[in-house]
């Protein structure tokens, strides 16, 4: 029995040090939540919002600061036709595909689930991210004309 509560104790201290935490910085969200620019120990990423209640948004790794205003200055300057397909080259793998109104959709790698995206959103996160994120007031103070 003592041999079975050594094992039971050392592996519940083995599991209590490798817990981390991240503390993510959303610097620009536009569309009413549903394109999204997150920064985490600098590196960005896009999340793009899906009709899908499981997987609810498709992440779109932009890596480090140089390499995501060249992504999403690509994206904004990006002409489609209809029957193109764009790969990004990201880690995440991400496809474009045209979609309505201008703008297009963006898959996950195994093509299967997408978020519609739209040049001119995405050149606000562009903005944002060379201008640098302006930290929100609180709800109270939000329209107060201050600043």
């Amino acid at each position: 029995m003592k041999k079975y509560l050594i094992v039971f104790l050392m592996l519940s201290c083995l599991s209590v040090q490798a817990q981390t935490v991240h503390r993510v910085n959303e610097i620009k969200s536009v569309a009413m939540g549903g394109l999204r620019l997150i920064e985490d120990a600098g590196e960005y990423c896009m999340l793009v919002r899906t009709g899908n209640k499981y997987e609810p948004n498709v992440v779109v790794d932009l890596g480090d600061s140089a390499n995501a205003v060249r992504l999403l200055t690509f994206m904004v300057e990006l002409k489609m036709r209809s029957d193109d397909i764009v790969e990004l080259e990201n880690p995440t793998e991400n496809y474009i595909y045209k979609g309505g109104f201008g703008g297009f959709r963006i898959y996950e790698r195994t093509r299967t689930i997408d978020g519609y995206a739209h040049p001119s959103n995405i050149k606000k996160l562009l903005k944002a991210l060379v201008e640098g994120g302006r930290e929100r007031k609180p709800a109270y103070r939000r329209y107060d004309d201050e600043d």
